[in-house]
């Protein structure tokens, strides 16, 4: 009794607490000038969009967040011609687990490969795909034993590289620190923590700030542009643009991008949580519910 108490409470009546207080909206286009939005079951919400186009259909993917259930699913949304849902959203099958989310897909020769976060189970799963969109089977392990969110890959001077926003405790709540590990191998277990982990980049964030946002986009410069989550008040409140400045196996640095970029923009006008781009498609997620002492500030602090 005592345990069915305990999982109601962390399960339906958490995820209803957060229903006022947290809630993101997913839009998408076909270039960043024109959005509009797609609306999410009752009691639940979208976010962490991937599109992908596959046979000459449009695809997005997407965590859906059940306010019920206190967690996010991975699923398949097909849209027409007119970006507008074209049926219901089909459950990837992934194995029964705790929360997912960001489920970020990726060729590599003739495979279709999935990457989502699994975080809560303390490993970085890499799957690929049986029948597009839904039976995916599990590939490889290539992290595990950390909390790691939001894993984006990059093949960068012949080696791969892997980008989380990891957490060292439990109790550190949103306070997430910048991680990269390499390989050789895209499909092996012993990846190679960088030195760069040692500095837990942005760990002073209590809301994630510094944590990965999408898939990396060529620079016009011809280096590499990544989202990054630029939260200073609360979880999801933006994105930037940080420009890769130096990727070795010893050295890593990064810089706001200054450049011009239509996601640039697109960043600017929305203030997304999540953006990522494929087959002329681009998509991205804005936070619109959040807790009341965000929206107005304090008395003591507006007096100040």
């Amino acid at each position: 009794m005592i345990a069915a108490a305990r999982h109601f409470h962390a399960t339906f009546l958490s995820g209803w607490w957060r229903w006022p207080r947290e809630h993101f909206r997913v839009l998408v286009g076909r270039d960043s000038a024109r959005m509009h939005p797609l609306r999410a079951p009752f009691g639940s919400y979208y976010a962490d969009p991937f599109p992908w186009v596959h046979g000459g259909k449009t695809w997005l993917f997407l965590e859906e967040f059940r306010y019920s259930e206190n967690r996010g699913r991975l699923v398949a949304l097909p849209l027409d011609d007119h970006l507008q849902p074209a049926g219901p959203v089909l459950p990837l099958n992934l194995p029964p687990g705790s929360h997912r989310s960001y489920p970020l897909i990726f060729p590599v020769a003739d495979e279709l490969l999935l990457l989502p976060e699994t975080g809560a189970q303390g490993t970085v799963d890499l799957y690929t795909c049986e029948r597009f969109p839904d039976r995916w089977s599990h590939r490889c392990r290539l992290l595990s034993g950390l909390d790691a969110a939001d894993p984006t890959p990059l093949h960068h001077a012949g080696r791969w590289w892997l980008f989380v926003a990891e957490r060292a405790r439990p109790t550190d709540g949103g306070h997430r620190s910048l991680a990269i590990y390499s390989a050789a191998e895209l499909f092996q277990s012993r990846w190679e923590p960088h030195p760069v982990n040692a500095r837990r980049l942005y760990a002073g964030s209590a809301f994630s700030f510094g944590r990965p946002a999408g898939p990396f986009v060529p620079s016009p410069a011809g280096g590499w542009l990544r989202p990054m989550q630029s939260s200073r008040r609360y979880y999801g409140e933006s994105a930037q643009w940080m420009e890769i400045a130096a990727l070795t196996r010893t050295d890593f640095r990064e810089q706001p991008f200054t450049g011009t970029h239509p996601l640039v923009e697109l960043a600017g006008s929305l203030s997304p949580h999540h953006l990522s781009t494929a087959g002329g498609i681009v998509a991205c997620d804005v936070r619109d519910r959040y807790r009341i002492e965000v929206a107005a500030p304090r008395a003591a602090g507006a007096a100040e």
